[in-house]
């Protein structure tokens, strides 16, 4: 191989080592700060239910507990209000103010964040600076295009220096077009860069080990396993009936009165988040 076959290799591995390594830290430092993360004391239903479920789950832990609290009731799939339940906190009082004389899951989901966006853009915002989700919209992709430039460019310096004429030629052209897109794509296989999940490979370390926790509530089991955590179908059933349950990702249902994750994300939690 010949001095710019040489200089070509070399500017390709560049290229295909460092973003190896991003994933390695990302690995590393999900296996070193998952557990403590986890094991601290401020995990509420409702912060566990965003991480692990996204906002869908959240508002499911709320409903959840006002049901154990006797506050709500429900039946056949529609939820309605039963008593006062003493003091109620903002998320709290947003969902049953949003029951009116009865309502369907996917209903009071919508209303309940329509009403209360504050909860959702305080925990994810702290959610952010732990590293456990990424920001979205043109956030998520800002990172992958600069480490690309970066490197492509700092590639192509180096092939500049060492021969010019290694940058002559449509050989030339082809090459720098892929030392830019192959960072693109290994960056962009980075744990929430793709797709409607936002966790980072630290977030998805978390929420592992938020799912293993004691379950002491059915507001837990639900934070952790979504409605299907319940244990008793019954229950499981008078509340969500055919509605889909809360994860990552867009609904199954395609209707237009039920808000997905990925539209309350983008539109409710990331896009107002600095």
């Amino acid at each position: 191989m010949g001095g710019l076959g040489w200089a070509w290799a070399g500017a390709f591995a560049l290229v295909v080592a460092v973003p190896l390594l991003l994933h390695a830290h990302d690995r590393s430092r999900a296996a070193q700060h998952g557990d403590r993360i986890a094991a601290g004391d401020e995990w509420s239903a409702f912060s566990v239910g965003l991480l692990t479920g996204g906002p869908r789950r959240a508002v499911d832990t709320v409903i959840v507990g006002l049901l154990e609290r006797g506050v709500l009731r429900a039946r056949g799939g529609v939820i309605s209000r039963a008593g006062r339940g003493g003091t109620l906190s903002g998320m709290e009082r947003a969902v049953v103010d949003s029951v009116g004389r009865g309502v369907r899951l996917s209903s009071l989901r919508l209303a309940a964040v329509l009403v209360e966006k504050r909860p959702f853009l305080v925990v994810y915002r702290t959610f952010q600076e732990r590293g456990l989700v990424v920001g979205g919209g043109w956030r998520r992709h800002w990172a992958i295009l600069q480490w690309a430039v970066l490197l492509c460019g700092t590639s192509v310096a180096v092939l500049y220096l060492v021969d010019r004429r290694a940058l002559d030629g449509t050989f030339a052209a082809v090459g720098v077009a892929g030392l830019f897109a192959v960072p693109v794509v290994l960056l962009a296989a980075r744990r929430g860069r793709l797709g409607s999940d936002p966790r980072t490979a630290l977030g998805h370390a978390v929420s592992r080990r938020l799912r293993e926790r004691v379950v002491h509530t059915r507001a837990d089991a639900v934070a952790g396993g979504g409605l299907a955590g319940i244990g008793d179908r019954l229950v499981r059933m008078s509340i969500q009936d055919v509605e889909p349950d809360g994860v990552w990702g867009p609904s199954a249902k395609g209707s237009a009165r039920d808000l997905t994750e990925l539209n309350w994300l983008a539109d409710e939690l990331i896009h107002n988040t600095a």
